[in-house]
């Protein structure tokens, strides 16, 4: 079989590899209307301005290693806990954090020991010489709603020094839950930031508890802590004296920008994405969305779908006309693989539209095709005609202006 027939002979009509290039081709338009963080790539949370890109990175606390991970894409969020990053002080402790009555000889203090998020300062939690184990909580959050999930995040930094003198570090809801798993920091990791993530459903109560089993004098340190509404965490929303907001990020091509690459009759897409371990499994979170704007009758959408099962869905004039789902269509099970790089190839033309997941079998869907007219935009990991943003990183992202074959279609996954 030659090399045409295994790999498209016809060059891509758009190739955006976000990961490597890290900048925004100038043919897509980029909002966000706040502020935002991301992880550069020295494994540091940065500040970006609005309506500025994130090329986020991942970081590896174990071996230290940056990973490039490309564009990402989220949803509007808030952080509920004031002064998250110690921005502000009250003497040595640190504003919004303070002690049970029963707790005696603990103590926490700003400290320039350590950063995480560009302010130059963190939290130091020091047991004292006697008492109770409990590290201290913040109470800066207020009375959270019942029957409401939420997540709590923190970074947190256990130096090698005191590997063998803390037990367990276990980080949640203070009171008011019904049910919770609480985030455990990695006392093998040390000297490195790590984040620990928990959710639970609130009965109304409120702060967040750091609680830690230690020996006399040992200590550990925290940085932007952040509660937000939801059973996934987001990236970190800086806080002062007051809750702060994430706007959703969008980014598009409309008009000529589009329609320059763009193929009506037939095309296949090349896409490489990651995606959280999104909790609320009857959400679709879009990967890529065209539509004719500003009606919407016509669609060609590729997102998560339940379960994080990814679906490929046209639309004409209304009404579904192709639908496959990689769990049903291929057998696909992405369970347990979340964060991981998914590379999946979908194809489009008057015949059939295919799908390919991971060098999976080709699923078909070839009943009564006919493929939308008059498409006039996309938009990248963003929501819209009843998709939720991605809430994770778009690698990769490839369109050919024609319907390759099933060969190629697998080849092109591996």
């Amino acid at each position: 079989m030659s090399i045409q027939q295994n790999f498209p002979a016809i060059s891509p009509s758009l190739s955006l590899n976000f990961a490597r290039s890290k900048t925004l081709d100038p043919r897509i338009t980029f909002t966000r209307t706040s502020t935002a963080t991301r992880v550069n790539g020295q494994g540091l949370i940065e500040v970006v301005g609005a309506n500025t890109p994130r090329f986020d990175h991942s970081y590896d606390p174990v071996s230290g290693t940056v990973k490039s991970l490309g564009l990402l894409i989220e949803e509007q969020r808030e952080n509920l806990i004031r002064y998250s990053g110690i921005v502000g002080t009250m003497g040595t402790k640190p504003t919004g954090f303070q002690f049970a009555s029963s707790i005696v000889g603990q103590s926490c203090e700003v400290s320039t020991d350590f950063d995480i998020d560009g302010n130059g300062n963190c939290i130091k939690h020091i047991r004292g010489e006697s008492g109770d184990n409990n590290v201290g909580y913040t109470t800066t959050i207020g009375t959270l709603v019942s029957g409401t999930t939420y997540t709590f995040s923190v970074y947190v930094y256990i130096p090698l020094s005191q590997k063998n003198n803390i037990t367990s570090i276990r980080f949640g809801p203070d009171n008011g839950y019904s049910s919770v798993t609480f985030g455990f920091a990695d006392l093998n990791i040390t000297d490195r930031w790590q984040r620990v993530i928990g959710s639970f459903v609130s009965n109304g109560g409120g702060g967040v508890l750091c609680r830690a089993t230690a020996s006399n004098g040992a200590f550990f340190y925290t940085d932007a802590w952040q509660l937000e509404e939801g059973a996934f965490p987001t990236s970190y929303i800086p806080t002062t004296n007051s809750t702060a907001t994430r706007t959703a990020d969008n980014a598009s091509m409309v008009g000529e920008n589009f329609s320059s690459w763009y193929n009506q009759s037939e095309g296949t897409f090349v896409t490489q994405h990651r995606q959280q371990d999104m909790k609320d499994l009857s959400v679709n979170y879009g990967i890529y969305s065209l539509s004719n704007s500003p009606t919407n009758t016509e669609r060609l959408r590729f997102f998560s779908g339940a379960g994080r099962t990814p679906v490929f869905n046209t639309i004409v004039d209304g009404s579904t006309i192709a639908y496959l789902n990689a769990g049903s269509s291929l057998g696909v099970n992405l369970s347990g693989r979340e964060g991981d790089l998914l590379k999946i190839t979908t194809s489009y033309s008057q015949e059939d539209a295919a799908m390919v997941v991971e060098k999976s079998d080709v699923a078909i869907d070839d009943e009564d095709i006919v493929t939308p007219s008059l498409l006039n935009n996309m938009i990248i990991g963003g929501g819209g005609a009843g998709l939720k943003e991605l809430c994770g990183h778009i690698s990769q992202f490839t369109y050919y202006p024609r319907r390759l074959t099933n060969t190629q279609l697998q080849n092109l996954t591996k």
